[in-house]
């Protein structure tokens, strides 16, 4: 039975690292890459690189590129995987990527297929999404600890699946639009009933 990674996104190498194909080459034929999406500007010919490191370490058929695809179909084949990778390199002196926690859909979109996460080994990630159970986390920089934290989710499939499914109910009871917004709500819907205030537009003498 094969173990299908999956990952959708700009493929850059914060965020598919070449260590992945590397680390792929370390563990049995059966686990599986598939990549779903798009080269930015500055990371023309990336894909291909990343190819070529398959080909050269005779992984190239466990490998699989998608162009980007509409969400509703990038979903749809997410379902089919089991683990969803949202890693992320921190560059030196960049302000805004610790932050990225906040802007990344990728985890939340895994979480709503039903798919645990691996995730990088980040204080924010950590928190999130590691000690609530839904990740693994790696340094993305070791082939070797991409292959380890993998491994984790090969040798024990029950757990595997509790995570993904931990996940996807955090998603339908909490992590969603609706209830995040209800506190706004709340307050735009409060101001509706409340009594209109006069207002004194006469001077006084």
């Amino acid at each position: 039975m094969y173990f299908q990674l999956f990952y959708h996104g700009s493929i850059v190498p914060e965020r598919v690292p070449a260590e992945l194909i590397d680390a792929l080459s370390l563990l049995p034929h059966t686990v599986t890459l598939t990549v779903v999406g798009y080269e930015t500007i500055g990371s023309r010919g990336y894909g291909d690189q990343l190819r070529a490191r398959a080909t050269q370490l005779c992984i190239s058929e466990r490998v699989e590129f998608h162009g980007a695809m509409d969400r509703s179909r990038s979903l749809e084949l997410c379902r089919k995987h089991d683990l969803g990778l949202s890693l992320l390199a921190i560059p030196e002196g960049d302000p805004n990527m610790p932050t990225m926690i906040g802007a990344s859909n990728k985890p939340f979109d895994y979480l709503s297929c039903g798919l645990p996460l691996l995730v990088s080994d980040l204080p924010d990630w950590q928190e999130a999404f590691v000690q609530r159970g839904f990740a693994v986390p790696c340094n993305i920089t070791d082939p070797a600890s991409i292959a380890a934290a993998i491994r984790q989710f090969l040798n024990d499939p029950a757990r595997t699946v509790a995570m993904g499914e931990a996940g996807r109910r955090q998603i339908l009871d909490d992590w969603n639009y609706e209830k995040q917004f209800e506190p706004v709500l709340r307050i735009l819907n409060s101001h509706k009933t409340m009594p209109a205030v006069a207002l004194n537009t006469t001077s006084g003498t």
